[in-house]
Formats: structure tokens, C-alpha cells, sequence
């Protein structure tokens, strides 16, 4: 559909600074979102794009928070995105980049997203759940839940309980003695069981994030998360679906069934290691070795290069498909989940062709189905109702933070 005008018959029409600050890179996109007048559907019109790549990597892995760093990268990614925006918009807007009410998402090595299954036993399991017992069976499975978290965190990483900031909580799914209901008040039962989506993240690096955000006069409004629905528009495709996001630093999975959250989990392997080995193979600095990583994935190499640079990466790719699958089955071994046959994927790691290919083609007889996967990537273009005026917007680097922008409540 060729773009014109915003939609004639609008009823709301916003302009928005999106922001992911990556562990990689930062990227910024200046969007106005609009709502049709008769069907209440969203359609995202883009006006700017700016990318910028920190100088050093691993940034959020230090002791020591490298504010500079990410200030002036955050600075230069939506200084570059306003500009594309003033240039792209065409007429004259009386909008400074202050103004922009900003969506911030963050590196999964930083927001953590789980889900939770979490069970409540009734003693007077005949009796009809009230409004007030409803109301006390939610906090105690909210208490629960953060203690879960807590107590791992604390085991795993020595991360203290009042370290953690809770961002969100969401119910995926209940059930009263076995039977789905959307609610628990006005029914009678014993069991009931609940899987819940939460956001975390550490207090402290929200602060510096926050304090960040402040002296570069953003205009924060809130921090993103992928909730239940975020993947709705591929997620009923197949019954079940896993979506992998291959980033700088982290790579996260997103398991989904009948288009609801069943798991959320990362590991640390994603772009960041394919660029590090071709900059100590071939002894470039990591831009260079960042470059030439695209130019091989855009197939913009001679033949020989290409050989090559597959020879230096497909060891590293192998390390990557070898902690996929060990996370994988940990997290289908505990949760009983039969492992989805389609598997979506985006982010800038999966462009490189050997993601793919092995996704495909790897050994998977360590984990629970008998057929080949159908692998895809995830490109903006595939999103409905979204209009890319800066006409840059064509990597799998870009779909999350496209995606989690256009659904964002």
C-alpha cells in the first residue's frame, strides 16, 4: 500500500522516539503511531533511523558502568535518527527531539523476561472464589513468584532479593482443578494453577539508565518488554513456534503455543563472538571485523573471501548451536514442552547465513521431535500496518525494536 497522507479517518496520532540500547549497539527510530477511526487498528509510519555501535563491547558486563560510553553512544543514534526524521517528513513539524515521548528497550543481559508457573491449594475448595479471596490468592502468587526469582538470582549470581526492580507481572494462563478459566472469581475448586510473564532487571543499572536518559534531555515515558502478545503477528501461523533473537552479546528464545508465552529464556553467544573471531583470526579491529561480517552476509564477497571467512566462523557458529540446544532442553526437560518444528528468527546475528543453515541442517536427535525445521527470518517488511518512509529499515537488526513499538500499549 503506497503511503500518502496519516490515515483520514484518525482518531489518534502520536510521534515517538523508539529506543534499544543494545549490548552492541543503539538503536533509535522516530515513529508516529495512528489508530483508524472505524476499526481501532494501529499502523506505525517511520520517519527516522540511526544506528550507532558502542567503541567498546561487553560494556554491561563490567563492575565498573561505562556511562560515557553509552551516553555518547545513545546521543549520536537519536541525533541521527531526528536528522533523518527532519528530512524524511518533508513539511515543516513543530517537534523537537525533547518533546518525543521515548520507548526504551534494553539487552536481555539487563531486562530479564521469564514466565512462572506458580500453583495455590483451597482448603474450601467447594465454596465460590469472592472478589476479596481472588484479590489474596493473587498476592500471595505474586509474593511467590518474586521470592522464586529472588532465591535463584541470589543462588546463581549473588544478587540480593532487594537488588531486583520488578517491571511488570502478567497472567498467561489459568487453571481451576485442570479447566482453563479467564478469571478465578465465581468459581468453586481446589487447584489452581498460574503461569505468569514478568519483567525484572537490577536496580542499579535502571538508575544509571534513567540518570542517562535525564542529562541527554530524553523525554522517557517507559521501559519495553516483549509481553504475551508481542509476537502475535506470526504466532498463530503454527500451534507451536519459537522465536530467536540473535543479538550482540545475548541471544533470547521466545517459545510459544497456540499464540501464548510458554517460555522466555537467553544465553551469552550472538554477534558479538562471530566479530571477535574474525578480529583475532585476521587480526582487525572490531570494526573492520564487524564489516566485513556484514559484506559476508550480504554476499558482497568474492568467492575466495567467502570461503574463507565461513571457515573462520563456523567453529564459533557451532559453540553458539551447542549452548541454543543445552538451554533448550533444560527449559523443555522442566516444563514438559514438545519442541516447535518452526523457528522465526531475527536480530543482526541471524543475518549471518550460517544461523540459518544450521538451525536447519544441525543436530537436533538430543531434543524431543522427528522431523526438520522450518526456519525463517523475521524482516520488517513482514510486519502488517507499518510504514518505513526512511526506506532503511530492511535488516533483522531492526525487527524488535519495530515489533515491540507497534504493540506496545
Amino acid at each position: 500500500m503506497k503511503f500518502n497522507s496519516p490515515l483520514p479517518k484518525e482518531k489518534k496520532s502520536e510521534y515517538f522516539l523508539g529506543l534499544d540500547i543494545g549490548s552492541e549497539a543503539v538503536k533509535s527510530i522516530i515513529f508516529q503511531r495512528t489508530v483508524s477511526e472505524k476499526e481501532s487498528i494501529k499502523k506505525m509510519i517511520i520517519w527516522g533511523r540511526g544506528l550507532e555501535y558502542f567503541d567498546k563491547s561487553s560494556i554491561f558486563n563490567n563492575q565498573d558502568f561505562e556511562e560515557n560510553t553509552i551516553k555518547n553512544t545513545i546521543s549520536e543514534s537519536v541525533k541521527e535518527a531526528y536528522q533523518n526524521f527532519l528530512q524524511n517528513i518533508g513539511r515543516k513539524i513543530n517537534i523537537q527531539l525533547n518533546k518525543l515521548p521515548a520507548l526504551v528497550n534494553l539487552s536481555p543481559n539487563i531486562f530479564k523476561e521469564r514466565v512462572i508457573s506458580q500453583s495455590f491449594e483451597r482448603d474450601n475448595e467447594n465454596e465460590v472464589i469472592s472478589k476479596k479471596e481472588e484479590a489474596e490468592i493473587h498476592e500471595t502468587i505474586l509474593k511467590n513468584i518474586k521470592n522464586e526469582i529472588g532465591n535463584n538470582f541470589s543462588q546463581n549470581f549473588g544478587i540480593l532479593s532487594e537488588d531486583i526492580q520488578f517491571i511488570s507481572f502478567k497472567i498467561i494462563e489459568i487453571k481451576i482443578d485442570g479447566y482453563n478459566v479467564l478469571k478465578i472469581e465465581s468459581f468453586k475448586g481446589k487447584k489452581i494453577d498460574f503461569r505468569v510473564g514478568v519483567v525484572f532487571a537490577l536496580k542499579k543499572y535502571l538508575k544509571n539508565i534513567e540518570k542517562i536518559l535525564r542529562e541527554l534531555k530524553i523525554n522517557f515515558l517507559k521501559f519495553l518488554d516483549k509481553e504475551q502478545d508481542i509476537f502475535f503477528p506470526f504466532a498463530y501461523e503454527v500451534d507451536e513456534i519459537f522465536f530467536l533473537d540473535v543479538g550482540g552479546e545475548i541471544s533470547q528464545v521466545f517459545l510459544v503455543k497456540k499464540g501464548k508465552m510458554e517460555a522466555i529464556f537467553e544465553f551469552e553467544k550472538g554477534g558479538l563472538d562471530f566479530t571477535d573471531k574474525l578480529s583475532k583470526v585476521l587480526g582487525l579491529n572490531l570494526e573492520d571485523a564487524r564489516n566485513l561480517k556484514h559484506n559476508y552476509s550480504n554476499l558482497v564477497l568474492s568467492e575466495e573471501v567467502r570461503k574463507k571467512v565461513r571457515e573462520i566462523l563456523s567453529e564459533e557458529v557451532g559453540v553458539w548451536f551447542w549452548e541454543l540446544k543445552k538451554n533448550l532442553r533444560t527449559i523443555l526437560e522442566k516444563q514438559k514442552i514438545i519442541f516447535p518444528l518452526d523457528i522465526r528468527i531475527f536480530g543482526g546475528g541471524s543475518l549471518l547465513p550460517e544461523i540459518k543453515e544450521i538451525l536447519e541442517e544441525g543436530n537436533w536427535e538430543e531434543l524431543p521431535f522427528v522431523s526438520r525445521t522450518n526456519v525463517k527470518l523475521i524482516y520488517p517488511k513482514d510486519f502488517k500496518n507499518i510504514e518505513d518512509m526512511t526506506k532503511g529499515l530492511i535488516s533483522t537488526q531492526d525487527s524488535s525494536l519495530v515489533l515491540v513499538c507497534l504493540l506496545q500499549k
